[in-house]
């Protein structure tokens, strides 16, 4: 029996559509190189001017001076070099289009590591952010995991590859129409954003908490959960799942787990809604539940974010997420971005809000 007067949790429900870590896409239609990958190739980029863009957009979009240590020829799932990898002396990279550096994905906190580390003489595949598969001596690797893949593309995987592009083409044209309406270099491509929220520091804290078995829902719920127990009040979650403060999550992701019904199938909006109502309930903490299917997802996760606290947000594949269907924590926001621990290894990832259907957060 759930009490409806415990926490509240606000779902927005896209009907039909999972939200889960994506797989590699399976088709009928093989994926190749339009290379020789029975021999060595010589991806580094020689690009002075691309590296200077690069070193703006990762500015613009993150507040920090990076530079290039090495920049890497990516191809798109068209087998077209219409990608690049950019890593950091500083530690971290970028992945960013080939002709203009607008940027797919940013992580400026793995150190030493980046996709593709150990295959940088190999055809080297982006199919979109954690699919990074590589191409050599005729077969396809997972090039997080080393193991070997069958990559078949689907029509649907090529169309969301042509779409990412051409949104990216479209804010380029967007960025080239107002510099030449301006006297002066435009600041969207020149100064830092301004994020509104919280900093991403205070995330550091719930980094490891990596889903692995396509639990996105679960992890997500557990991080907005654990910040709202560590920094809004300590009733959020039972001391006896875990310690207040500490980086590890105790049993709250196992708990969360059995609650949610997250067997890694994936998980509806409604799924977290009810998982975390009986969560409070069976523990009786005294926190105010409610659901509701509504659309104004980016106007509600920022009221949430406004007031400091996180919302678990949605994206899907079909609104351009490259992620897949997806479950993120989002704490800060600028413009049409989020800033979120994305469970994959980065907290403080960053997500376009065109990418976002649904939503769930806690009021009091």
């Amino acid at each position: 029996m759930r009490n409806s007067n415990k926490i509240i949790v606000l779902c927005v429900m896209l009907s039909s559509l999972l939200f889960t870590t994506p797989a590699l896409a399976k088709g009928n239609n093989n994926l190749l190189i339009n290379k020789d990958t029975t021999k060595s190739i010589n991806n580094t980029v020689i690009n002075s001017e691309l590296e200077f863009m690069i070193q703006d957009n990762v500015f613009a979009l993150t507040n920090s001076n990076v530079t290039i240590k090495k920049v890497i020829q990516l191809y798109d799932v068209n087998g077209e070099p219409n990608y690049v990898l950019a890593v950091f002396n500083e530690g971290g990279y970028t992945i960013v289009t080939s002709q203009n550096a607008i940027i797919s994905e940013c992580n400026l906190h793995t150190g030493n590591s980046y996709p593709y580390k150990d295959y940088s003489d190999s055809g080297l595949i982006y199919a979109g952010p954690g699919n990074y598969v590589v191409e050599k001596n005729n077969q396809h690797i997972d090039s997080k995991s080393g193991k070997s893949v069958d990559l078949n593309v689907t029509d649907e995987l090529i169309e969301k590859n042509d779409n990412m592009l051409s949104k990216e083409q479209n804010k380029e044209q967007s960025l080239q129409a107002s510099l030449t309406t301006s006297s002066s270099i435009s600041a969207t491509a020149t100064s830092a954003k301004t994020w509104t929220g919280i900093s991403s520091s205070r995330f550091v804290r719930y980094a490891t908490w990596t889903n692995t078995d396509n639990t996105c829902g679960t992890y997500a719920t557990a991080v907005m959960l654990a910040y709202l127990d560590d920094y809004i009040d300590d009733t959020f979650v039972p001391s006896s799942v875990r310690t207040r403060s500490s980086t590890s999550a105790g049993t709250l992701i196992t708990k969360l787990k059995s609650f949610i019904g997250d067997d890694g199938s994936g998980t509806y909006p409604s799924d977290l809604n009810y998982g975390i109502g009986d969560f409070m309930d069976y523990y009786s903490l005294s926190h105010i539940q409610s659901s509701s299917e509504l659309i104004l997802v980016d106007t509600w996760a920022k009221d949430s974010i406004d007031k400091g606290w996180p919302a678990v947000l949605g994206i899907v594949s079909i609104l351009g997420s490259p992620y897949g269907n997806h479950w993120v924590t989002a704490y800060s926001y600028s413009g049409e971005y989020y800033q979120a621990h994305d469970n994959w290894g980065d907290y403080a990832a960053i997500i376009n809000n065109d990418w976002t259907t649904g939503l769930v957060w806690m009021v009091n």
